[in-house]
């Protein structure tokens, strides 16, 4: 294991690539659940290299009592609303496409 600043911390066990920020998992080998600090509007970017169903994802502390997100795919012409997703104890559950990209955004 390999601690940084801010908490974080990457681990490699059986071949299994992970790294966290404290108990909230960022990257799991190739999903990727990052927030998008360059967003204005507090957002999360989730990848999949080869897609996933139901993947539960915690969100970060500071998205607080957070009952519902909106979802957008991220093409190479922009973003395309695909919807909402509820979120129960701060607890989001996905599924991702193969190579495919969503953004998650906290309403306002």
């Amino acid at each position: 294991m390999v601690q940084f600043s801010n908490n974080v911390s990457t681990s490699l066990v059986n071949g299994n690539f992970m790294l966290k920020q404290g108990s909230v998992s960022l990257v799991e080998n190739d999903d990727v659940f990052i927030p998008a600090v360059w967003i204005k509007k507090p957002s999360i970017i989730a990848y999949s290299k080869n897609g996933y169903q139901n993947k539960t994802w915690t969100l970060p502390e500071s998205w607080g009592n957070v009952k519902e997100v909106q979802l957008s795919v991220i093409t190479i012409n922009g973003k395309m609303k695909i919807g909402s997703a509820q979120i129960n104890k701060g607890k989001l559950i996905l599924t991702v496409e193969k190579d495919q990209a969503l953004l998650i955004e906290k309403p306002l």
